[in-house]
């Protein structure tokens, strides 16, 4: 974010402390958007972007510039709000606890087929669009949920017409990556059964590369993926919400329990519980909690 004349100017793709060439998009009455025509001096903390679809796939904002500035720049933006919002000065924000993992971290991803060439290929949406960029790999991803989508691409090459074009593939991962769940959708919305030579070609596939995948479709009995280590971890067995990003999610769940101050004699009132996943920690240090939730099934889980 730059400023023109004391109105705030919000420049994708730029890094903090660039110096860039841009150019304004939309000139709103109180900020701007623009878009980067040339980089002229660096950020220091601008880095190569791993992915060579960066900028183009709608999935990252932030490869091109350091974790530890991305920390810093994210907690910025929280302190600006309650500096200019909230008027509270200095802006009580701790610091940001990072990541374990910058890159192999997400554990859930929802895909697009879509026809290139005389082949359907998956890709993500492009940024600000509903057009697919075909992603062959993601370093976002887990590896075993890399490993999967590798997997159906070559199953998908070697039974052409077995996926048609619009439709939604969705593929989940549990803590330990031992086994991937794949659903997919046709383009109206309902639950899609794999042929049987596709499922073949698509168990061949996973383990060629080391990576048990269950695609059993909605008649199959559904998968239970555990969101933690220990035989106590929660575990997601349909298409309910879920943290990508489990490691993180550990840092999450303690901080919230801290703050909540859970233990024997507090109450809890979790909105939004989905399947528990900061409730039922906050049961098991003696808190009584009341989850809610508008997803049923999320709600069926949890229970």
């Amino acid at each position: 974010m730059g400023h023109i004349g004391g109105k705030a100017v919000f420049v994708p793709l730029a890094a903090p402390g660039d110096v860039v060439e841009a150019a304004i998009v939309e000139d709103r009455s109180r900020y701007c958007r623009a878009r980067v025509l040339r980089v002229v001096v660096p950020s220091p903390d601008r880095v190569e972007p791993p992915c060579p679809l960066f900028g183009d796939c709608g999935g990252c904002a932030w490869q091109h510039v350091a974790y530890r500035a991305q920390l810093a720049a994210k907690r910025a933006v929280v302190e600006d709000a309650l500096r200019r919002i909230g008027r509270l000065e200095p802006p009580p924000v701790p610091a940001v606890i990072p990541s374990p993992r910058e890159y192999g971290y997400r554990h859930r991803a929802r895909l697009h087929a879509v026809r290139a060439g005389g082949d359907v290929v998956l890709g993500f949406f492009r940024a600000g669009s509903h057009s697919v960029v075909p992603v062959a790999s993601c370093p976002v991803l887990h590896p075993s949920l890399d490993a999967a989508l590798a997997a159906l691409a070559a199953a998908m090459r070697a039974c052409r017409g077995t996926i048609p074009a619009g439709s939604e593939v969705r593929a989940d991962t549990g803590w330990d990556g031992a086994a991937v769940r794949l659903s997919v959708s046709e383009p109206g919305g309902a639950p899609l059964d794999l042929p049987p030579a596709l499922q073949l070609a698509l168990r061949a596939a996973g383990d060629a590369a080391g990576v048990a995948i269950d695609a059993g479709g909605p008649s199959a009995a559904p998968l239970a993926l555990p969101l933690g280590p220990g035989e106590d971890a929660l575990v997601t067995t349909g298409a309910t919400f879920t943290q990508v990003n489990l490691e993180q999610n550990r840092a999450l769940v303690a901080a919230a329990l801290e703050m909540a101050e859970a233990r024997p004699g507090t109450k809890v009132l979790d909105l939004c519980c989905g399947l528990g996943n900061l409730s039922l920690p906050a049961a098991a240090h003696g808190a009584r909690v009341l989850g809610v939730d508008l997803d049923a099934e999320a709600v069926r889980q949890a229970r």
